[in-house]
């Protein structure tokens, strides 16, 4: 990404030059620059933050940006205190911000080995996520899950047919209990 989207991050950078050579050869320098090594410094410094969460529940919100409609950046973050602090990301030329597993599966992979000192991890992601991979993987890795479904996705489980996620909603006004979602999803 550093040759061909440079110059679309010129605007968002402050900068005294005036010409567009200048701000591609800064562009330049700033990607070369060998002392900047963004997971020598950046993830050591999450990855503190994070040992006094061990007794706690670690919640990571797996989600895509788009940039110029040309790259889809997919970011795995730590939610605290209501934000998203990014814990690992990747960037790719896709025109759309839905991916395949097989593009995420390595953040994935990094993220549980990085924190398999927190036995207690449950990631959030959206209806963009909701695949068999995803989920077979999940279970494999034994971290807890939430995942944004439709309301015409049909669940298939251990009963014989399968159910739409709207059957398992109790009625409007009421909670919904253990006991009412195993007869609901059979």
């Amino acid at each position: 990404m550093a040759n061909s989207a440079s110059p679309a991050w010129e605007p968002y950078v402050p900068s005294r030059a005036t010409q567009a050579q200048s701000f591609e050869r800064r562009w330049h320098r700033f990607f070369i620059n060998r002392f900047i090594d963004v997971k020598g410094l950046y993830l050591p410094l999450v990855l503190l933050a994070l040992t006094n969460w061990r007794a706690h529940r670690l919640y990571l919100a797996l989600d895509t940006t788009m940039l110029w409609n040309r790259y889809c950046m997919i970011h795995l973050s730590v939610v605290c205190c209501g934000r998203a602090v990014p814990l690992l990301w990747r960037v790719l030329e896709h025109e759309s911000a839905m991916v395949a597993f097989d593009e995420y599966r390595p953040l994935l992979r990094r993220a549980r080995w990085l924190l398999r000192r927190h036995p207690n991890t449950m990631l959030l992601a959206d209806r963009g996520f909701a695949n068999h991979d995803l989920m077979s993987w999940l279970q494999a890795s034994g971290w807890h899950y939430c995942l944004r479904i439709a309301c015409d996705v049909h669940l298939h489980g251990p009963c014989r047919h399968p159910i739409e996620v709207q059957a398992l909603w109790p009625p409007k006004g009421e909670a919904t209990s253990k006991k009412l979602y195993a007869t609901a999803a059979c």
